[in-house]
């Protein structure tokens, strides 16, 4: 995602403010606005460096590490620039300070959102990671509280988006090279992010709380405990039905990077859905003194395990 383009905008604006109006204001006026052209430009740098360290294609166990208080500090830096430099404005000046203003608003809603949605991505990393080293439990834990974190993070993307939709559009387009369309562009990039990661992560809850329930079937099954094993296999293969769904349903309309790795969650929770319900078959037949179905369904689910792996 450019967020090169994003904030040159807001630099466009700054020119035209020095641009703009009388020319007898002194240096101090100008300096003012060097000074926010600064402060904005490093702004961007490092908005920039930290929305780099997302990668939608590669979540692991790390996360991601996002580390905004620089960029609040020189939007703040910003404000107060343009602040001490309205006071001896032209009118036309002022309306452009005002515009870079408020673009500097939205900056800091976005980024309020890198904050959020970072927190939950690597939350989200995290639990991936406990379910590829079977705590499921703790992989639970781990992604309800990922997915409380994405529903606050989406929340901040709309309140940005709408502040986006408020502003002055003219003043944006009467900026040369500035592109209403790639800025735009930029906020579907992040929107296509979170409706990836968020179903995926609710499908991750409700696999999570299938392998529960599927270890402590089949620790109840080796026990001996037939009518707890089938209760827990039961239980499995309807979380195992959800995570399924979830995945399949999101097949279609994921991006290209991301449809290979659904296909095989799909195919993985269809797998281990089928083999909990052979499973759940086989306790109750062992149950009822069929010793020969139960053979038979537990062979079933063998096979259904291996025809997949996560």
């Amino acid at each position: 995602m450019n967020r090169r383009k994003y904030l040159k905008s807001t630099f466009g604006l700054i020119g035209m403010i020095s641009a703009a109006g009388c020319s007898g204001q002194g240096s101090s006026y100008d300096e003012r606005i060097s000074a926010a052209q600064e402060a904005i430009r490093n702004a961007e740098e490092q908005l920039q460096t930290e929305t780099d360290k997302f990668d939608s294609e590669n979540l692991d166990s790390s996360g991601v590490d996002i580390q905004t208080a620089a960029i609040y500090d020189y939007l703040d830096t910003a404000e107060e620039e343009l602040n001490a430099a309205e006071s001896s404005a032209s009118q036309t000046q002022k309306e452009n300070i005002q515009a870079a203003q408020n673009w500097i608003d939205i900056t800091r809603e976005f980024t309020e959102f890198l904050d959020i949605f970072a927190e939950g991505y690597s939350q989200a990393s995290s639990g991936f990671a406990y379910i590829q080293s079977e705590r499921f439990s703790d992989a639970v834990d781990e992604l309800i509280t990922a997915e409380e974190t994405l529903s606050r993070a989406n929340e901040q993307l709309t309140i940005t988006e709408e502040a986006w939709n408020e502003i002055d559009r003219s003043k944006v387009e009467d900026i040369e090279d500035i592109s209403i369309a790639e800025i735009e562009n930029s906020f579907s990039q992040l929107k296509e992010m979170m409706s990836v990661l968020t179903p995926m992560v609710s499908g991750m809850i409700s696999l999570s709380e299938g392998l529960v329930d599927y270890e402590e079937g089949s620790d109840a099954y080796e026990a001996g405990r037939y009518t707890e094993a089938e209760n827990k296999f039961r239980a499995a293969s309807d979380d195992f039905t959800v995570s399924h769904s979830t995945f399949k349903e999101q097949e279609e309309d994921s991006p290209e990077s991301m449809t290979n790795t659904l296909i095989q969650l799909t195919c993985y929770s269809g797998a281990i859905r089928d083999a909990s319900t052979y499973l759940a078959n086989a306790a109750e037949a062992t149950q009822n003194g069929n010793r020969s179905r139960a053979n038979e369904e537990a062979e079933k689910a063998n096979e259904a395990v291996d025809r997949c792996s996560l």
